[in-house]
C-alpha cells in the first residue's frame, strides 16, 4: 500500500492510502518512523505501526493518571481497561512504567500507609483492606504494615477515642452508652478489637478526668 497523504487530527495523523483505506496513528509513531508521501507501506509494517501507536497512547493515558496521585499497578490496569485499551498493550505498558520505577507497589504501598496512618489515624485492619482493594500482595502489606509500630497504633486510637468523646458528652450521659460508641467508632476506624479494648480501658482510668 502507498500513502497518498497524511492528514494531522489533533495529536493524531490520518495516513490515507491508495486503495482508499485511512489509518489513524499517534503523530510521534508517524515521526519516529519517518513516514511520507508515496512511501510503501506492508501490512507487517502497518501492523506494527497501529501497536506502536496504541502503545504509546496507553502510556500517554496511563502517565496522565499518575500525574494526578500514585496509583498500584492493579488500579492503573483496572482504569486503562475501562478507556478501552488493549489488555495485552495494558501489560506492556505496566511492565514498562515498572521498569521505569514509575509504578512501584511497595512504595505505593508505603506512602498509602503513612497517610492513613498519620493524616486519618485509621487502623490496621482497614489500611489493609484498602490496599487488597487496590490490588496489593499480601506480602508487600505486610511489609508495608510494618511501619506502624504498635505504639503510633494505640495513639492514633487514643487521639480518636478523645475527640470523639468531647462530642458524645454532648448528647450522651450513659457511661456504658458512651463505651459501645466509642468502641464502634474505633471498629469502623479499622482498629482491631483487641486494641480497641486497651483503649478503652486506659480512657477509663482517666474517667473523672474526662467524663
Amino acid at each position: 500500500m502507498k500513502i497518498i497523504s497524511l492528514i494531522k487530527k489533533g495529536s493524531n495523523i490520518e495516513l490515507c492510502f491508495d486503495e482508499g483505506s485511512i489509518y489513524k496513528l499517534d503523530y510521534r509513531s508517524v515521526f519516529d518512523n519517518g513516514l511520507k508521501k508515496n512511501d510503501d507501506i506492508s501490512d507487517e509494517k502497518l501492523e506494527a505501526l497501529l501497536l506502536q501507536s496504541e502503545f504509546q497512547k496507553t502510556k500517554d493515558s496511563a502517565l496522565r493518571l499518575l500525574a494526578r496521585r500514585p496509583h498500584s499497578k492493579y488500579e492503573i490496569k483496572i482504569k486503562l481497561i475501562r478507556k478501552g485499551y488493549s489488555k495485552d498493550i495494558i501489560e506492556n505498558v505496566i511492565q514498562k512504567l515498572t521498569d521505569e520505577k514509575l509504578i512501584d507497589d511497595l512504595v505505593f504501598s508505603n506512602a498509602y500507609v503513612l497517610e492513613l496512618s498519620e493524616k486519618k489515624k485509621s487502623g490496621i485492619v482497614k489500611i489493609k483492606s484498602q490496599l487488597l482493594k487496590k490490588g496489593i500482595d499480601r506480602k508487600i502489606i505486610a511489609n508495608a504494615l510494618e511501619k506502624i509500630s504498635d505504639i503510633e497504633e494505640i495513639e492514633n486510637a487514643y487521639q480518636l477515642v478523645i475527640k470523639k468523646l468531647k462530642i458524645l458528652k454532648r448528647k450522651e450521659t450513659d457511661h456504658k452508652k458512651i463505651q459501645q460508641k466509642l468502641y464502634s467508632y474505633l471498629l469502623s476506624k479499622g482498629y482491631p478489637s483487641e486494641l480497641i479494648s486497651k483503649t478503652l480501658r486506659k480512657i477509663n482510668l482517666l474517667s473523672d478526668e474526662i467524663m
